[in-house]
């Protein structure tokens, strides 16, 4: 009997501890507050990710008007998207966390996911999504600021303090997406910190300190770390009670060069259809 009870008390300590592990590296905005509430946050360059059903997928942000940053696994995981700034989303989305699909949305006509993406261990977590039709800068949207160069060693020696946005879960007992948009304020820790607790990070990510009372989550990957008006992350995923984002300043040339190669795709094509209607033309004028 008394063995029988010690393991009945033994499976229950590893059954609750292995629940906490879980929840800890499940990453969730918890501790956070409406963005709304502070007139400080800036908020107009959030974009919300979802499928045709209207459930929230990720978040991203406004770069120009066709253009939206976001995180590579989220086009990877769900490959039909649309895209709504904020304002509409939470005007617009039900109780249940879904958007109806009366809501103005902008279909995704491309993703330039990074050429080395890797998706676990999670590496180059970075894509970029052009819409079908503009959104254009008004009182409502404007274009999200980027680094204008690569930083010089850790971005925690530019920026501690850090906002963090997103739909995600707010309750990590509660299943679904915000209804509204939430921000968390976070601090960001040396590279050094962040190979003590995960020692196989690339040094391409940022990663946050330590906390269970607050986190970036499930539902804002793809979303943006922002610091003094700029993004300088993209929320990637969590690792026990760590979050991790890509670091954007190391890929800005990606960025610049998906956008200006994706003009000059669409350029030769048209004048490739431009010259072969010219010659149908002038073949029926002749036969």
């Amino acid at each position: 009997m008394i063995l029988i009870n010690y393991t009945f008390w033994a499976f229950c300590i590893i059954f609750i501890i292995s629940i906490n592990i879980s929840r800890a590296a499940e990453p969730r905005i918890i501790g956070g507050y409406k963005c709304s509430e502070k007139s400080n946050v800036n908020t107009k360059f959030m974009i919300a990710l979802i499928k045709c059903s209207g459930f929230h997928v990720c978040g991203g942000s406004l770069l120009s008007p066709k253009w939206v940053l976001s995180a590579a696994h989220c086009y990877q995981e769900s490959k039909k998207l649309y895209a709504c700034n904020a304002v509409t989303r939470d005007k617009c989305v039900g109780k249940d966390g879904y958007l109806p699909l009366s809501c103005p949305v902008h279909l995704i006509l491309d993703f330039y996911m990074h050429p080395y993406y890797v998706s676990s261990p999670k590496d180059n977590d970075i894509g970029l999504l052009r819409l079908n039709s503009p959104m254009y800068e008004n009182k409502n949207i404007q274009f999200v600021k980027l680094p204008s160069r690569t930083i010089d060693g850790d971005v925690s020696n530019v920026c501690e303090d850090t906002t963090i946005l997103g739909w995600g879960r707010v309750n990590a007992n509660i299943r679904g997406c915000s209804q509204r948009l939430m921000c968390v304020n976070l601090k960001i820790m040396s590279t050094t910190d962040c190979l003590k607790e995960y020692p196989t990070m690339k040094k391409n990510f940022i990663c946050t300190e330590p906390s269970l009372e607050k986190d970036s989550a499930a539902g804002d990957s793809g979303g943006p770390l922002m610091c003094n008006d700029i993004q300088y992350g993209i929320t990637s995923f969590g690792r026990n009670v760590s979050g991790y984002y890509t670091r954007v300043d190391k890929y800005l040339h990606f960025i610049r060069y998906s956008m200006k190669n994706s003009g000059l795709k669409i350029f030769r094509l048209n004048f490739f259809k431009y010259v072969l209607s010219l010659l149908l033309f002038y073949y029926n004028l002749i036969y």
